[in-house]
C-alpha cells in the first residue's frame, strides 16, 4: 500500500505519498482531493512517466466532479 509522510514547515503542511501502481496513485489522489479546499495549492514534481498525469486525473476529477478523461496531462498542457 502507500506511505504518507507528513511534516510541517511553518504554517504549511507537506505530505509525501509513495505508490506502487497507477491504481494506488489514483486512489491516493482521490482521497487527497476529498480533504482539499479551494485555496490550497498542490505541486507535482517528477520525471516523465512518474505518475503525474494519473495523480492529476484522480485529484481533479474528484475535486471538480468531472470524468478523469476530461483531465489533461499537467506536463503537456
Amino acid at each position: 500500500m502507500s506511505l504518507k509522510l507528513t511534516s510541517t514547515a511553518g504554517s504549511k503542511k507537506i505530505s509525501r505519498f509513495v505508490s506502487s501502481s497507477p491504481e494506488e496513485t489514483a486512489t491516493i489522489a482521490t482521497e487527497l482531493a476529498k480533504t482539499l479546499n479551494e485555496s490550497e495549492f498542490i505541486s507535482l514534481r517528477g520525471d516523465l512517466g512518474a505518475g503525474k498525469t494519473t495523480f492529476s486525473k484522480g485529484l481533479v476529477s474528484t475535486f471538480a466532479k468531472i470524468s478523469p478523461h476530461e483531465v489533461n496531462s499537467p506536463t503537456f498542457t
